[in-house]
């Protein structure tokens, strides 16, 4: 690869916001890491980007402090 096409390759990967298998995969075994609480906290966030924005009567720092009360 010449030096101008290495620049626009490293700058398209720089700018693309998806996550390779290999990084998803490191993600999958970090997880396992993870407490309890914060596994709420992320099933949390990622229940928020998979549902259209809901109008939500507790944020999600409201309902972790809650939850903490119950466990």
């Amino acid at each position: 690869m010449n030096g101008i096409h290495t620049v626009l390759v490293q700058e398209k990967l720089q700018g693309d916001r998806t996550m390779s298998q290999q990084q998803f995969e490191q993600l999958r075994q970090q997880i396992n890491l993870l407490t309890p609480q914060q596994l709420k906290a992320l099933q949390g966030e990622i229940s928020d980007k998979l549902v259209p924005a809901q109008q939500t009567m507790l944020t999600d720092e409201e309902l972790s402090v809650i939850s903490k009360l119950f466990s």
